[in-house]
Order: structure tokens, then sequence, then C-alpha cells
């Protein structure tokens, strides 16, 4: 097994148990930035007509930015697919 390289990802270290962590390199990464956030999902909707829209979510973007635990790029990817598709069904 020294050949074999192991990466982990998680949202939260306190789930993960202490031996696991010891036998680890971390590597802790700041929250996206309000601007990054932004600049992100412009480039997502880059092309797109819906510009109250676009700005409407710019501004949900950078409010969601300022909370402690930020906005991922997941949750930027989810609003775009709600913005192209808006009457898409709940459940398929």
């Amino acid at each position: 097994m020294s050949r074999v390289i192991w990466i982990m990802t998680a949202n939260n270290l306190e789930g993960i148990p202490a031996p696991l962590r010891d036998r680890s390199r971390l590597f802790i990464l700041p929250n996206l930035s309000a601007t990054d956030a932004i600049a992100h999902f412009d480039r997502l909707t880059a092309g797109c007509e819906w510009q109250a829209e676009r700005d409407r979510c710019r501004i949900f973007i950078e409010r969601m930015s300022t909370r402690p635990e930020g906005i991922s790029l997941r949750q930027i990817g989810k609003l775009v697919e709600a913005l192209r598709d808006p009457v898409a069904p709940l459940y398929q």
C-alpha cells in the first residue's frame, strides 16, 4: 500500500476520527469570497438573457457568502440550474 494515495474531503473536521486525522495531511481552505462566488456565477451564466434574475441571484450569493458557512460552488451551480429551468419538476 506504499504507492496508494488517499484523497479525502470533508466540510467539517469534527466528524473525522482523530487517528485518521493524525495520519492525514490537512489543507484547510477558506470559504469562497463573495467576489469569487459572483465571478463563478457570472461565468456560468455568461450570455444568458435574464438580467433581472441574474442581478437578484448576485445579491443572494453575496449575502450567502457573508454567512459563517458561506456558499459553495455546488450551491451556485444548483442556482444556475434553477434559473435555466425554473419549472422543472421537483421529483423525477
